[in-house]
């Protein structure tokens, strides 16, 4: 298993984490609650640069001239459009003497609905059907923030789901999921793309 690092965790059991200042008035209701779908997938084939700058690593931006949808050599990653989500990741618990237990991975899984059924879309559709797994990814979601972290997400596996809903009315669209193993979530930063 490949894992993806995103926690910066103490390697001894003697030395704790330590935990950063958070607001003392949590009660109020003047802080922002962002929306939560995912909106906006980037698929970054091997070779290709990072689409994120990180030269502040705290505050990341734009990669200029890094994404091209209209690129057909895999050197510029590809960025779609939808609507998506990642649920909560199954864990990967280890057991220890007397009893105790650590979590000490956990795989995710990104579902990612397309609407745009273009015949280009649905070529890169059948390119990422094949399941080859060299690329990295970031994601972002309406609520302004893309997840990732230097170099993007390494994924496990990918697949695309296109099934034709028999209703009078129903419309094609096809499921792009991406399962990744990570010690924790992936960073997430104001998105310099929104």
């Amino acid at each position: 298993m490949s894992l993806n690092t995103f926690l910066s965790c103490p390697d001894d059991c003697t030395t704790p984490p330590v935990l950063p200042a958070i607001p003392t008035n949590q009660d109020c209701t003047v802080y922002d609650q962002p929306y939560s779908q995912v909106c906006d997938l980037w698929l970054i084939p091997s070779g290709a640069s990072d689409i994120l700058d990180y030269t502040d690593p705290l505050v990341p931006i734009v990669a200029t001239d890094t994404v091209d949808n209209t690129n057909a050599d895999n050197t510029k990653a590809k960025n779609l459009i939808g609507e998506g989500s990642v649920g909560a990741p199954e864990l990967i618990v280890s057991e220890y003497p007397k009893r105790k237990t650590r979590v000490t991975g956990r795989t995710y899984t990104l579902s990612f609905r397309l609407k745009n059924m273009a015949s280009s879309i649905n070529d890169l559709l059948d390119k990422l059907q094949c399941g080859d797994t060299k690329f990295t990814f970031y994601y972002a979601n309406v609520g302004g923030f893309i997840f990732g972290g230097p170099g993007g997400i390494s994924p496990a596996s990918i697949d695309v789901q296109r099934p034709l809903d028999g209703g009078r009315d129903d419309k094609m669209y096809a499921d792009v999921i991406i399962t990744w193993d990570a010690d924790g979530d992936p960073k997430r930063y104001d998105n310099p793309y929104a």
